[in-house]
């Protein structure tokens, strides 16, 4: 219960509310409450939404869209999770239909106009001219219009982490967080990277090929990757960012490793498709538009052979340590240990392009913005001495498989393996709410040991390539016990196949919407997700422009 506040308690709220204003986490309307002589700030609303990767953004701004109040939580100082945070802006769609649904199809719009303005194409990435490009830094700024477009009605708030979830009973009813204190709200939606907030709410998940219930230490969980954008520095790298010596840890069999991507023999793709690349074939592959470069150029035409910048996401992925990696997503400490490590190994990557490779122009790009305060607090010891390179590095890791909740329905390899021109009807969900177009594409664990018991079948792992659009039914967002939360990411509830297919940009990012929708209808009904009508979420999708049919 609130009381009174004596004239000592105001003060202190004043001074809580220019505490945050100064840290930059936004000023709060706030009431106090007293708590064994604490005071904690409270803030009340509609819907809470942990992580502004694709999946956080989309639900916060649909939801928004329907008239709720949403606070919009990010760890990191950046938005856009996986798309410009963990810098991989090129774009997995794999089918032209990937742009045409929602608040996707918003944000390609955006990016293709904001660059056609400036003379400069999107597809520089690939090996070909239909896939969306985007500099990370050119893509956050996109989101944050889209964001802001929705007034007051999302508050965004970064640099702030989660620390415990509030539940009554069974139910979620908000966050604690270390920075603005209690957020309550009616729909909490965990979009978190690694469905941190699963745990911290007690909702039984799947994590590789184990339930929660059950923890298997030896359950397989894909590689992680630590990207960085580098560039080509024309009058020269500076010195900064010039290596003098090897990174630690810098041996003959790493350099090995790194020859089988991409060598000063290699492949050039647009004669052979091969690999090892040239080191021009290896940037076109995650080529990037550069606005600092007047001329414009493409990934498969000639000129692509110009490319001055690209991301760093081949021949760097971070095999997790086999007897542990399930422990990565739930154990703080190995998951440090972990980031540090593959940050290190791109590290090493970006010294055997310079060096081995005689790159000496290239080095990693200092005009991304990733250099905040989040950068500098995050410093990994292995990376003594390399700071200046280390904080232009990404804010986070590409992850690829998180916690993935227990759901009322679980989406499995079965329902994806289709040809692309089916000559049989597709499988289909009547309470469909997002298409995915991308293939199963596990970044290593792909044994058929490596799989679930009772949710994909052995033979699943040698039909992968025939995976075509396939439908996301709504149960798979919806804890089978837990009421008051969704999930919104890589974390909804699906099969470690079927992850393969959910993780990407486009289809998390309508997973999202989706989950804003149903929170938002949930908010209004004054009832428990679980209980909205599905047609009345299709509804509420198809009128936001979303494609909720496989066609």
């Amino acid at each position: 219960m609130t009381r009174s506040l004596s004239q000592s308690g105001s003060y202190l709220a004043i001074l809580m509310v220019i505490l945050l204003t100064f840290l930059g986490v936004g000023t709060l309307l706030v009431k106090v409450e007293h708590r064994h002589n604490a005071t904690s700030v409270i803030s009340n609303y509609d819907v809470v939404v942990v992580g502004a990767g694709p999946g956080g953004i989309a639900a916060s701004i649909q939801a928004a869209k329907m008239g709720e109040k949403v606070a919009l939580l990010e760890q990191t100082d950046w938005l856009g999770g996986q798309m410009t945070a963990a810098g991989v802006g090129t774009m997995d769609e794999d089918n032209p239909l990937a742009r045409q649904s929602g608040i996707y199809k918003n944000f390609v719009d955006r990016v293709n106009d904001y660059y056609a303005s400036r003379g400069k194409s999107v597809s520089t990435c690939y090996f070909g001219t239909k896939n969306l490009c985007v500099d990370p830094s050119v893509g956050q700024q996109v989101l944050h219009q889209m964001l802001n477009d929705e007034g007051g009605n999302v508050q965004v708030f970064t640099g702030v982490k989660v620390v415990d979830v509030l539940k009554q009973g069974a139910t979620v009813i908000g966050v604690t967080t270390d920075r603005l204190g209690v957020l309550k709200s009616k729909v909490v939606i965990d979009a978190d990277e690694y469905g941190d907030i699963l745990g911290l709410a007690g909702v039984p998940f799947r994590l590789g090929k184990s339930i929660s219930g059950s923890p298997n230490r030896n359950s397989c969980v894909q590689t992680i990757s630590y990207a960085a954008i580098i560039k080509f520095y024309p009058q020269g790298v500076p010195e900064n960012l010039t290596f003098m010596r090897p990174p630690p840890g810098y041996t003959g069999s790493l350099i090995n490793h790194f020859k089988k991507y991409l060598a000063i023999n290699g492949y050039d793709h647009l004669k052979d498709h091969k690999q090892p690349y040239t080191f021009q074939s290896y940037a076109a592959f995650r080529g990037l538009p550069d606005l600092t470069n007047p001329q414009d150029y493409n990934a498969l035409q000639q000129n692509g052979h110009i490319i001055t910048r690209t991301a760093l996401i081949l021949g760097n992925d971070f095999p997790l340590d086999a007897r542990l990696n399930s422990l990565y997503i739930s154990d703080p400490a190995l998951r440090v240990k972990d980031t540090c490590q593959a940050k290190l190994l791109t590290l090493q990557l970006v010294y055997y392009i310079q060096h081995d490779l005689h790159q000496t122009k290239w080095s990693i790009a200092d005009d991304e913005g990733y250099d905040t305060t989040y950068a500098r607090q995050n410093h990994c010891p292995e990376l003594n001495g390399y700071e200046a390179f280390e904080y232009q590095m990404a804010q986070e890791p590409y992850v690829r498989e998180a916690r993935r909740i227990i759901g009322v329905e679980t989406l499995t390899s079965a329902s994806m393996l289709r040809p692309w021109s089916a000559a049989r009807p597709m499988p289909t969900f009547k309470d469909s709410i997002a298409v995915g177009y991308y293939p199963m594409d596990l970044h290593g664990c792909n044994r058929a040991s490596d799989l679930e018991p009772g949710l994909d079948a052995p033979t699943a792992l040698t039909s992968v390539s025939k995976s075509g659009p396939f439908e996301v039914p709504i149960g798979v967002l919806i804890p089978q016990r837990v009421d008051g939360m969704l999930a919104a990411e890589k974390n909804i509830s699906v099969s470690r196949l079927a992850d393969g297919a959910i993780r990407e940009q486009p289809i998390v990012m309508s997973i999202g919407q989706a989950a804003g929708a149903l929170a938002a209808l949930a908010v209004k009904r004054n009832e428990q997700p679980r209980y909205v009508p599905y047609q009345d979420v299709q509804r509420a999708l198809a009128g936001s422009g979303a494609v909720i049919y496989a066609k």
